[in-house]
């Protein structure tokens, strides 16, 4: 089985000036499904800084067993923290109409450029990827939510506009493999969660909307004024901002 919503996120224009460097930034769902094969192609990319933006009991639960190699190239949530992730938090409240899917994601995007562990673990993402020559991959469980929020922050600072970071963020929705997770899913979540999950319920989940990140953007607007403003108080300063930029886009 190949890694799912596996893809550069590099490539698009700048309003600084050139593009988003290519074979450098990557994004996917997460490996642990993956088959021998498909991990092995997946090591050769011989990856500099690797982020998983998974809760711990994601990751006890399905590890993703890198080379040896890459045990110091891993950045992970501090061991004593615990939570869900977002599609796990709604199947643990037994939800079976498909319809509520949006308001939870919705009010989720709108508090997650605020979250007090996915701030900071954004900031660390950004000040590791300032000093990285290498490549880097950057996955959460169906690399959609939390890894399509933290390339939209990157694609913000390397001037991307908004309505391609939309389109990137909505390449999500098209991927082979996320409709087939979520089928997999049904008879593994209705038996972990106590109840018959609706197959619709699962589809739903694999989705991606324009509003989810509307919600984010207009939450950094209005507690922060701006983009640059909400990095500026994450430590993201325009000096980093501008190292970011001198690594990450060229003009060829």
């Amino acid at each position: 089985m190949p890694v799912s919503n596996f893809r550069d996120f590099g490539g698009y224009a700048s309003s600084h000036g050139g593009h988003v460097i290519t074979d450098r930034l990557y994004r996917s769902a997460l490996i642990h499904k993956a088959s021998d094969d498909a991990r092995a192609r997946l090591a050769a990319y011989d990856f500099g800084l690797i982020v998983d933006l998974r809760y711990k009991a994601e990751q006890d639960h399905e590890p993703s067993e890198w080379p040896a190699q890459y045990e110091t190239r891993v950045l992970l949530h501090g061991s004593d923290r615990e939570g869900e992730a977002p599609h796990l938090a709604i199947l643990g409240s037994k939800a079976t109409d498909p319809g509520i899917v949006d308001v939870y994601f919705t009010k989720y995007y709108n508090a997650l450029p605020y979250n007090k562990l996915y701030r900071p673990l954004f900031a660390e993402v950004l000040k590791r990827l300032a000093e990285l020559d290498g490549r880097m991959l950057v996955h959460c469980t169906a690399g959609k939510d939390r890894t399509g929020m933290i390339v939209a922050i990157i694609h913000s600072i390397l001037g991307v506009s908004f309505d391609e970071i939309m389109a990137d963020f909505m390449l999500s929705a098209h991927v082979p493999g996320l409709a087939e997770m979520a089928e997999s899913y049904v008879e593994t979540a209705s038996r972990q969660y106590g109840y018959a999950v609706p197959p619709a319920l699962l589809q739903k989940l694999m989705r991606v909307e324009e509003d989810y990140l509307h919600a984010a953007f207009r939450a950094i607007e209005a507690q922060s004024g701006s983009m640059d403003a909400y990095l500026d108080e994450m430590g993201v300063d325009a000096a980093m901002r501008a190292r970011l930029q001198d690594r990450l886009l060229v003009n060829s």
